[in-house]
């Protein structure tokens, strides 16, 4: 029998994941944006907890990207680890690259251009330690560092169990969380404080999101996690997820210090439930469903450019009181739609072009 029918190839993309990726991308508009909560319930609860949207990303992120390495490894009994990090530069570097000459442009334009040592900050990726230009980017940061952790740490587990290679992915995964956890107590006490970039951005505080989305990926693609799991209803993950991603909706960020200290394992596990359901939803005939799904598919570019397309909201006084439907108008509807648009004019040819040079596999 050939590897091919053993492990047949992966299909192109998972509506549900695509769901999943719509959800985390409109919990971190509402999270950025400026209008007043005022008395409205919905919109203190969104502000709230919109902001573990990004922990949805991460373990999201960690999840798809161990996918396809551990099945090129199915597949073919080896990982090309250059060629991985190739294709992921192609995904993530031209609509970044474009979001900042745009950001450079206009800021120059208006006569307040960026430092240049801000310029590099972003290009280096190491926003998250180091101040750029924008608030939003230090997930990028956070991800890339991912990226090369994962590789490295792919490229150990080949060399040194070379029968079985990933058998230590959840030894690995504990190491990690045991690490991130100790390293957010310490950071608790060194910034008494709260401070968003201190808790927050730093990538040794946040790898045990994206590393939980590893541990998944093993125990689905390597351990029959998602046949385990069968007889649990989609409903029941996502009602466990729900409740674990839940105090950070009832509790203000600023001035609950254990959310981002043990909170955050409670979020990825949520996220982790949440995936596990997503994978669960292949596909629909629905067009609204679908539909939702492409505005899933372009959340990279969505969330890139929802950050500037709220500040012009916010310079034009929309976010002023009375003007909250021209405001949601602007930045809700305009990120989603800007976003999309993004997608297809640059992340789309890109991902073509990759795939024209460097195929997922031969």
């Amino acid at each position: 029998m050939s590897n091919e029918a053993i492990y047949p190839p992966k299909p192109a993309r998972n509506l549900g994941l695509d769901l999943l990726r719509c959800f985390a991308v409109i919990l971190v508009i509402g999270r950025h944006a400026s209008v007043d909560r005022g008395n409205s319930f919905l919109l203190a609860v969104w502000k709230n907890g919109g902001w573990v949207g990004v922990d949805l990303f991460f373990v999201l992120s960690g999840y798809l990207v161990s996918s396809i390495l551990f099945r090129e490894y199915q597949r073919h009994g080896k990982i090309r680890i250059g060629r991985f990090l190739v294709r992921r530069g192609f995904k993530i570097y031209p609509a970044f690259w474009v979001f900042l000459l745009v950001t450079v442009t206009v800021q120059a334009a208006t006569g307040n251009p960026p430092p240049l040592v801000s310029i590099l900050v972003e290009l280096l990726f190491v926003q998250n330690y180091l101040a750029g230009i924008w608030a939003h980017t230090w997930s990028l940061a956070v991800e890339e560092h991912f990226y090369i952790l994962l590789a490295l740490s792919f490229v150990v587990l080949m060399q040194t169990q070379p029968a079985d290679s990933f058998r230590r992915v959840p030894a690995l995964f504990v190491f990690v969380a045991i690490c991130c956890a100790g390293l957010r107590i310490l950071n608790a006490e060194w910034h008494p404080e709260y401070s968003t970039s201190a808790y927050l951005y730093r990538s040794h505080l946040r790898m045990d999101s994206l590393f939980f989305g590893v541990l998944l990926a093993y125990l689905v693609l390597f351990r029959a996690l998602q046949m385990r799991l069968h007889r649990v209803p989609v409903l029941v993950l996502c009602l466990v997820g729900a409740s674990l991603l839940s105090p950070a909706f009832l509790y203000e960020l600023e001035t609950t210090p254990w959310l981002t200290t043990y909170g955050v394992v409670m979020f990825y596990l949520g996220s982790g439930a949440f995936v596990l359901a997503a994978i669960r939803f292949p596909d629909s005939r629905s067009p609204t469903v679908l539909a939702i799904g492409k505005i899933g598919a372009a959340s990279y570019s969505i969330y890139l450019w929802h950050f500037p397309i709220g500040q012009l909201a916010h310079e034009l006084r929309l976010d002023e009181q009375g003007s909250e439907v021209a405001y949601w108008c602007v930045y809700g509807l305009g990120s989603l739609l800007i976003g999309c648009a993004m997608n297809r004019a640059i992340e789309l040819p890109a991902l073509a072009l990759r795939d024209r040079f460097y195929p997922a596999s031969r």
